[in-house]
């Protein structure tokens, strides 16, 4: 997928930007997280803390919707339509994707299938998101669930970005933060597990 980047031209505050993450990219992509990651067991604990930072990376992308799209009534014309249509694309992708039976989905949903699939424990995340339908707060959700402290800072910390209302620190979190290290991490994590240890039907 795309990221933020394409929308604007290669300036040199962006490629400076791209030659100082560089160092954190390497940094991350080596983390011996990935070489611990070998059994199923492995996998299924790693979800169970990961699955947080799948759900908040929805909230941060419709925070950049809210901003940058037009998601009231009445409704106008957005000053932008190119930066709306790209962002109501990757909104469609993640929101309403269709997933490996044709239905659709959101990747949040879609990972909580695969949890499902590898017997990771549900049970956090299923009692949050209860929490958040009920209008509790997110920081009241993560104080009344069971998860680690590491976890709750991150999600917090998404959330500071998100409540500071600066829609570059938005995309810049969204952008940097999660388009543009995801896929690298995931694929180090597939690198790493030893074949044969988990076993999914799809």
């Amino acid at each position: 997928m795309n990221d933020i980047k394409t929308l604007v031209k290669r300036t040199p505050p962006l490629i400076d930007i791209d030659i100082e993450l560089v160092y954190f990219k390497k940094k991350l992509n080596s983390h011996k997280i990935y070489q611990a990651l070998k059994s199923v067991n492995d996998i299924q604990i790693f979800m169970e803390n990961h699955v947080f930072a799948v759900w908040d990376f929805m909230s941060v992308l419709k925070a950049l919707q809210l901003d940058l799209t037009t998601v009231t009534v009445p409704w106008t014309p957005n000053n932008n339509p190119n930066t709306a249509r790209f962002i109501n694309e990757i909104v469609h992708g993640e929101e309403s994707d269709l997933d490996i039976d044709g239905q659709p989905k959101s990747h949040f949903e879609m990972y909580l299938d695969a949890m499902t699939e590898v017997n990771a424990n549900r049970t956090q995340i299923d009692s949050f998101i209860k929490i958040i339908n009920s209008n509790y707060s997110v920081s009241d959700a993560l104080n009344n669930i069971d998860i680690n402290d590491n976890v709750k800072e991150f999600t917090h910390f998404t959330f500071e970005i998100i409540n500071s209302g600066k829609i570059h620190c938005i995309a810049a979190a969204f952008t940097y933060g999660r388009e543009d290290i995801i896929p690298e991490m995931f694929i180090e994590i597939i690198n790493e597990l030893r074949p044969g240890n988990v076993h999914c039907s799809r």
